[in-house]
């Protein structure tokens, strides 16, 4: 999967998309989630944080692991400070989520 470029893309998609390119089901992933991190996730229960977009950092980290992938964070080349000016609409295009 190559980067993400729409930056309001719900953690539910950024999730269903690693498990496609996996090959794993929600199911599994609840259960490895549990096994290894000590959560206690059913398919049922994580589906619905995935639908009403309320998986914390944390469990998005987890499952990134769990899942090969990794969040990355960087900086912008061009800021400029945050009193100089807001984030323009081209600026926030060029943010990347990297799956």
């Amino acid at each position: 999967m190559q980067g993400v470029r729409n930056r309001n893309i719900s953690t539910k998609h950024l999730v269903k998309g690693m498990l496609v390119m996996r090959d794993v089901s929600l199911t599994k992933l609840a259960e490895e989630l549990n096994k290894n991190f000590g959560y206690a996730f059913t398919q049922s229960n994580l589906s619905r944080k995935l639908n009403s977009d309320t998986v914390k950092w944390t469990e998005l980290r987890d499952i990134a692991m769990l899942l090969g992938y990794s969040i990355r964070i960087s900086p912008m080349e061009n800021w400029e400070g945050i009193e100089n000016k807001p984030l323009i609409k081209e600026q926030a295009a060029d943010m990347t989520t990297i799956l």
